[in-house]
């Protein structure tokens, strides 16, 4: 749990960069890209971890069956569930931070419209740190 805050923390430290450095440069691309595509990318990105984490979870069953092991990877398996878990909780925050970014509610709040759109780039920070950590596992699994 202690490594989901530190995840959260680091995405929240990007997302706020990332959000001042279009600022800066005043561009428009970032947040209005998002707001279009970040659902289905979010989508994309859970279809293609839960890809690879099959991979890798067929690769630890060969790896038990040579072994002769009937246990001992009922971590790795939940962790592997749990990000999945943490994806699915990406989907539903990012669509929660949209819809109060279009909101009427909050238009005339601009501390909270920066609030909002941070936590959308934050949810897509996070997705890509994930998605980083399942290609590591990959990756650790084929050596």
């Amino acid at each position: 749990m202690v490594q989901v805050f530190k995840n959260i923390f680091q995405s929240l430290g990007w997302a706020f960069v990332l959000y001042n450095v279009e600022a800066v440069l005043g561009s428009q691309f970032l947040c209005p890209f998002l707001r279009g595509n970040l659902v289905s990318l979010l989508i994309a990105l859970l279809a293609i971890n839960a890809t690879s984490l099959g991979i890798v979870l067929t690769k630890i069953r060969d790896i038990m069956d040579r072994q002769g092991v009937s246990k001992g990877f009922e971590k790795t398996q939940a962790v592997m569930l749990f990000s999945i878990k943490e994806q699915i909780v990406l989907i539903f925050v990012s669509v929660i931070l949209l819809m109060l970014d279009g909101s009427k509610l909050i238009v005339g709040y601009d501390q909270v419209m920066v609030f909002v759109r941070v936590g959308v780039i934050t949810c897509f920070v996070y997705a890509m740190m994930v998605l980083y950590d399942t290609a590591k596992s990959i990756f650790i699994v084929l050596k």
